[in-house]
């Protein structure tokens, strides 16, 4: 959502503005992600599941366009500084890339776009080994 207000900034001072999407040329790259230890997992597992079904219906229903002005709001509780406008554009830019296809669920675990992910953190030098994280990926669904 930085890309709106650097993208305000840059047009209030004469610029052009287009954003690259990597996506859109096949390089498929996860940003944000929730984690937690195995030893959470093991120890506490209820509790993990709860705040994986609780985040999910959150994220779930503040993507969809009718619950905007709620989320919105709800927002606002929380960051009285960022104008309304301007959140609504972050979050019709959040709906891009939490759900770029409409047919995958919010949440679904892209496998392919886990391993492009480690390869280019490979290649970049910001991990010194593989992780094969494909083998460790758990969907909060499987703690049910």
């Amino acid at each position: 959502t930085q890309a709106v207000f650097i993208g305000d900034k840059l047009r209030a001072a004469g610029e052009k503005v287009a954003f690259f999407n990597p996506a859109d040329y096949g390089v498929r790259f996860v940003a944000n992600s929730v984690v937690t230890s195995r030893k959470l997992i093991e120890r506490r597992p209820d509790l993990v599941r709860r705040f994986g079904e609780a985040l999910m219906k959150g994220w779930q229903a503040s993507m969809l366009p009718e619950n905007e002005s709620g989320a919105i709001a709800t927002l606002k509780r929380f960051d009285r500084d960022t104008a309304a406008d301007v959140m609504v554009r972050q979050l019709d830019a959040t709906r891009g890339l939490v759900r770029p296809d409409a047919a995958v669920p919010v949440g679904t675990i892209d496998i392919p776009a886990w391993q492009m992910t480690e390869k280019i953190m490979l290649e970049q030098k910001q991990i010194d080994r593989p992780v094969h994280v494909e083998k460790i990926l758990m969907p909060y669904g499987m703690l049910q």
